[in-house]
């Protein structure tokens, strides 16, 4: 079993206790673990994605920090909250925070977001239908690069062709691809 499972495994007094005893490198652990949840009760009071980002940093900076003054492990959580909680008041106190967008500004913004997405769909259908339209071993050596992630060695090997024959109809895969799709490009180019 790899360190890294056994120490997922663990419950957070054991994880502290490592801390605690030296382990520093083993916090991490407790953020991978928290980092979420502090997230989600940061954002509670928060809106700005970034600002939230800062601090829940700050959270597990003084979580840090403050660790061994944790009186039993077994409140680690609530202590863990209490203290997102205390950060984001105390960073609402400082008035550097923006305020919470409007009704207005939320719905825009998700308009915006699901036309982009729905934008971006239409690109993969289009580029999908591309590379249907291929024809077969120059689709082939295509979805072996890209969707299977295979070097051009490897795809030789696997095809039992040279490397250079590979190469070449990826060369002009892309070629028929960029025409079939320049309309996505910059200026159509």
């Amino acid at each position: 079993m790899s360190v890294e499972c056994a120490v997922n495994r663990m419950d957070d007094k054991e994880i502290i206790e490592r801390v605690l005893s030296g382990e520093r490198e083993t916090f991490r652990y407790i953020v991978e673990r928290y980092w979420r949840k502090v997230m989600a009760v940061v954002r509670q009071r928060i809106s700005a994605p970034e600002e939230v980002e800062e601090v829940v940093q700050n959270v597990f900076l003084r979580v840090y920090q403050k660790l061994n003054q944790l009186r039993d492990a077994s409140f680690f959580s609530y202590w863990l909250y209490q203290i997102a909680q205390k950060c984001s008041v105390d960073y609402l106190r400082r008035g550097v925070h923006r305020p919470y967008a409007s009704s207005e500004e939320v719905n825009a913004m998700l308009d915006r977001k699901e036309a982009e997405r729905k934008e971006e769909d239409d690109v993969r259908v289009e580029v999908r239908d591309a590379v249907d339209s291929l024809p077969p071993r120059y689709r082939e050596v295509v979805m072996l690069r890209f969707v299977g992630g295979m070097s051009c060695n490897e795809i030789a090997e696997y095809l039992g062709e040279p490397s250079g024959t590979v190469r070449n109809r990826l060369f002009r895969a892309n070629k028929m691809l960029k025409l079939k799709l320049r309309h996505l490009f910059k200026g159509g180019e």
